[in-house]
């Protein structure tokens, strides 16, 4: 038989599932490859090489793994974020952001080197960029750990914590500045760090992890970055304790040092009374609100009253913080409609935080009071299993992603806000997502399923007057096994989305 060549006239279906194999009926066969690595298909049909990457600098520790979160606060002010191990290095315009210069008088020709530069204030295990050295430039332009530092010196050791042996290098002319690689200290391990997830509004991050704190990275300055645990204002709290039991303040003044007694531990912390873990939670009675500064036992607990108790009498309606080391701390964060929204702690994972309206930091509910539009909401997803909330990310509605199924949340109209007396949450599929936050594309939301192999393209269809997920892996479900860790959207030049594998392989 005569052998025939087949056109290939385009390369837009990618490499095609071996499952595939022989299926010419697919409009998309004669469109696909067996194999495609290392090309980029763009959507005119053609394929080329993909493009090199450059190198920067090496991460804090190669050995650890890191993970790269973006900082856009505009268009020409744009960094990156290099989370590691307890702390966080920032980049921008392909380098690393450096502290001041500390002015370098001489360096010897020794084993290690011998760096002089007065009153430099580093600590041994600092990295520094050195540059601008007349003489011995082998030095120029490399990053050095510092080691065996004095006051006014300091010795150079590679990353690997090896001596620099400089007998070889040029005789130190004059001149010459080190500068510290800019880091901030975090609370997030190495272990941790896939688990953060975070929402950004101009020069502030909001970040969350479920055993952290939330917290908030504020840029002020292009060396001055600083990271702190949010001060929720007033809540968000837990419902109101609905048990005999009662809480009696010894006095009802803004104040420290405050006993607030509990007549019985049944109710608090299921019925094991108060924790070493709730230290720094938020408590709210008898119209005050307080913070617990100390336990002394298991039914008194220090407080700082923030807003005055009506009285000292005891009272059985009270209500204790949602976030804290007892309940654990939100998982997931975003920003929707003017407010800044949270959800899944460990004890509350189906649950939904929203501050008040253009008031981030503000999770007052007026319990109590007449509730008004812009007052803070507290929303529990009910459905038929507890399924923790995996991701938020705001569209036309808040798309929320659980570990059973993908939920919307919106006004409960056409272009209606989101107030206390008016939020709808409809389930939309069942697939369950992954803990990896999603991504918006244009008008729809790309997530990964719980398994980690299949991205689905959630978009609203109207036939079915809600959203759809499809599987857009369906094709190709080879190339992520093993399972993704991260997603990334490139817009510019071309539309791609990324995704690193479980093994290391950029797919």
């Amino acid at each position: 038989m005569p052998r025939v060549a087949a056109q290939l006239t385009n390369f837009t279906a990618g490499e095609l599932s071996p499952r595939l194999d022989g299926r010419n009926d697919l409009s998309k066969y004669s469109s696909g490859c067996k194999t495609l690595e290392n090309f980029i298909v763009y959507p005119h049909g053609s394929a080329a090489r993909r493009s090199g990457t450059s190198f920067v600098a090496e991460v804090s520790s190669s050995a650890n793994k890191t993970r790269l979160i973006p900082f856009e606060f505009s268009t020409t002010q744009t960094y990156m974020l290099e989370f590691s191990n307890l702390k966080i290095r920032v980049y921008k315009d392909n380098g690393a952001v450096l502290e001041g210069d500390k002015t370098i008088t001489a360096i010897t020709t020794a084993n290690p080197a011998v760096v002089t530069a007065t009153s430099h204030g580093y600590s041994n295990g600092d990295e520094v960029v050195i540059t601008a050295v007349v003489g011995m430039t082998e030095v120029n332009g490399k990053r050095f750990l510092v080691a065996g530092k004095t006051t006014n010196t300091f010795q150079l050791t590679d990353k690997d914590g090896t001596n620099v042996n400089s007998t070889a290098y040029t005789t130190y002319g004059s001149a010459g500045v080190s500068n510290k690689v800019f880091e901030v200290t975090t609370p997030y391990t190495t272990a941790q760090l896939f688990d953060i997830k975070f929402a950004q509004s101009a020069d502030v991050m909001y970040i969350t992890h479920p055993l952290h704190e939330a917290a908030k990275l504020s840029r002020t300055a292009h060396t001055t970055w600083t990271l702190a645990d949010v001060d929720f204002t007033n809540g968000p709290f837990q419902d109101v304790n609905t048990t005999t039991t009662t809480l009696t303040p010894a006095s009802a003044g803004v104040g420290t040092g405050v006993n607030v007694t509990a007549s019985a531990i049944t109710g608090i912390n299921d019925g094991v009374g108060w924790l070493t873990t709730d230290v720094g939670r938020q408590i709210y009675f008898n119209d005050g609100y307080a913070v617990i500064t100390a336990r002394t036992n298991t039914t008194v607990v220090v407080v700082t009253i923030t807003t005055a108790f009506a009285g000292t009498g005891a009272i059985a309606a009270w209500q204790l913080g949602a976030f804290s080391e007892t309940t654990g701390h939100a998982s997931c964060v975003t920003f929707f409609e003017q407010r800044l929204v949270f959800a899944g702690t460990t004890n509350q994972p189906q649950t939904i935080f929203f501050s008040q309206s253009g008031d981030y930091e503000n999770m007052d509910a007026n319990i109590g009071g007449t509730v008004a539009d812009n007052d803070a909401i507290i929303y529990t997803i009910a459905s038929n299993q507890v399924n923790a909330i995996r991701f938020m990310t705001a569209t036309r509605t808040l798309i929320i992603g659980t570990a059973g199924g993908e939920f919307s949340v919106s006004g409960g109209g056409v272009d209606s806000a989101i107030t206390p007396t008016n939020i709808l949450i409809k389930k939309q599929s069942n697939h369950g997502s992954a803990n990896i936050d999603a991504i918006s594309v244009g008008n729809v939301i790309l997530f990964l399923q719980r398994a980690k192999r299949k991205i689905r393209e959630l978009a609203y269809n109207y036939d079915v007057d809600g959203y759809v997920a499809p599987d857009l892996t369906i094709l190709a479900e080879h190339i992520t096994v093993g399972g993704l860790t991260q997603l990334s959207y490139q817009q510019e030049p071309n539309q791609i989305i990324w995704g690193v594998r479980g093994d290391g392989e950029l797919i």
